[in-house]
């Protein structure tokens, strides 16, 4: 069993790491998207739009030729729109990222424990109170982690109407998907250097464990 929670221990380190470096990511495409250059990269693509179409290029305004254009215009840098994007998925990622900690995770026997289970329970409770010794904090993650799976569950992994906003319109629709809350992001990057902490822990100790479990079979 020992390897079984050290393979589940490891899954969750990737996780709560990459979900950090997807922040931390999103945080320098914003700050870029403000920086001159990529500013300027900006004006050159609606200097190329205008030439093409003899039209001023208007973000709310889009047209069936302008697909093309947009495939054909190659930036050296990304334009500030791009940045923004580029930060919208990589906060709908970091959600993915850290609600694998609560997803089913399957278990693989001699390799993986299961996150569901009593296994898997007990190791997370474990990490939880590595992590945030103080129950109140406890109790603040899990409802940032109730927001955080609503958001997996509702709109980034399933599409549920509910969750959306779709308007009707003659020969069209429109839904609109909203970008993860500011201050979600901001208790996201509160709380995980304290979690990526506290699952080296827990890894060091399981591995520990299993160190000495060994060593005691051997000198049967």
């Amino acid at each position: 069993m020992h390897d079984e929670l050290i393979g589940r221990t490891q899954l969750w380190s990737n996780a709560l790491t990459d979900c950090k470096q997807a922040l931390e990511l999103a945080n320098r495409l914003t700050d870029a998207a403000s920086a001159s250059p990529v500013i300027a990269e900006q004006a050159n693509f609606e200097a190329f739009y205008q030439a093409e179409t003899g039209r001023p290029y208007d973000r709310l305004h889009a047209y069936s030729v302008d697909r093309d254009l947009f495939e054909r215009f190659r930036p050296a840098l990304p334009t500030p729109s791009e940045c923004h994007l580029g930060a919208f998925h990589l906060h709908k990622i970091a959600v993915v990222y850290l609600a694998q900690v609560y997803s089913t995770g399957n278990a693989v026997v001699g390799l993986v424990a299961t996150n569901k289970g009593d296994a898997g329970t007990e190791l997370r409770k474990r990490l939880l109170e590595l992590a945030f010794p103080d129950e109140s904090d406890r109790v603040a993650f899990g409802e940032t982690m109730k927001h955080v799976l609503r958001l997996r569950d509702k709109q980034i992994g399933h599409a549920d109407g509910s969750e959306f906003s779709v308007r009707h319109a003659a020969q069209s629709v429109v839904s609109t998907i909203e970008p993860v809350p500011f201050g979600l992001q901001q208790d996201l990057l509160r709380f995980l250097p304290l979690l990526i902490q506290a699952v080296h822990t827990l890894l060091g100790d399981l591995l520990h464990a299993k160190a000495q479990q060994e060593s005691r079979e051997q000198t049967k």
